[in-house]
């Protein structure tokens, strides 16, 4: 492993490692805009989380305009920063990308791109095998700097003991990251979409509605009404029977 320092924020991140290694030949790069995606973050940091610890998500979309080779691009970057600390122990910061992807266009056309967007980021998979052994290597990591053993030679060998080993609490932590996935895959839809789930117990279903919305209602007709005032109630001027309903969890 290799230490280096948190970067501030994900647009940092993209400006320190990714773009000068991405796209190092680029003139004229500008960051445009960017938006925050705390729920994305949060629902990718579930399925990064361990026990005896706390891990933190911090998610954006960053538009970046520059030209390459005498032509003008606009390029949307989506990262997601990962950062744990253990509760007990020495407390190092452990941080990672867990997310890195990118769709470019010509200026003015990188909207539409969205949905296509969308695929790309949602068709992310890790690799069982493969997480299997990060989590062991990094649990193994952490144990050994809490017991301060700076035996790189037995570190090495319990790393390669540990290896192969998938026993059920690894099968168990497998099957909660897929759910965190497919979790952190409906925030991004949403966000694509500009849309929410929402659970429907009037009518029995989950429902998709628009978002950005503090408060819904339904009835039993399957109408809704979206709003940001806590004080609104439908009921007091309406014989429809209205009842507040959730997003889904």
């Amino acid at each position: 492993m290799v230490a280096r320092t948190i970067p501030n924020s994900p647009v940092d991140y993209l400006r320190q490692f990714v773009l000068p290694q991405r796209r190092s030949g680029v003139q004229n790069l500008h960051l445009i805009k960017h938006e925050d995606l705390p729920q994305w973050a949060s629902q990718i940091a579930t399925t990064n989380g361990q026990p005896g610890g706390i891990t933190q998500g911090y998610g954006t979309c960053a538009r970046f305009s520059y030209t390459e080779n005498g032509e003008d691009w606009e390029e949307d970057f989506y990262c997601v920063l990962i950062v744990s600390r253990a509760n007990m122990g020495p407390q190092n910061l452990f941080w990672l990308a867990d997310r890195n992807m990118s769709v470019r266009a010509k200026p003015g056309r990188l909207n539409m791109l969205k949905p296509l967007a969308n695929i790309f980021v949602n068709s992310f998979r890790l690799d069982k095998r493969w997480y299997g052994r990060f989590i062991q290597v990094q649990r193994q990591w952490i144990a050994f700097q809490q017991q301060q053993i700076a035996d790189a030679g037995a570190l090495s060998d319990a790393i390669s003991r540990a290896n192969d080993q998938f026993d059920q609490a690894m099968m168990k932590t497998w099957d909660n990251r897929q759910r965190a996935e497919e979790r952190a895959s409906r925030e991004f839809s949403e966000y694509i979409r500009g849309t929410e789930n929402y659970s429907d117990p009037v009518n029995d279903i989950q429902v998709e509605l628009p978002g950005g919305y503090g408060h819904a209602w339904t009835n039993t007709m399957g109408e809704y009404i979206l709003t940001d005032d806590s004080g609104f109630d439908p009921n007091r001027n309406s014989n429809a029977d209205w009842e507040p309903i959730n997003r889904a969890p």
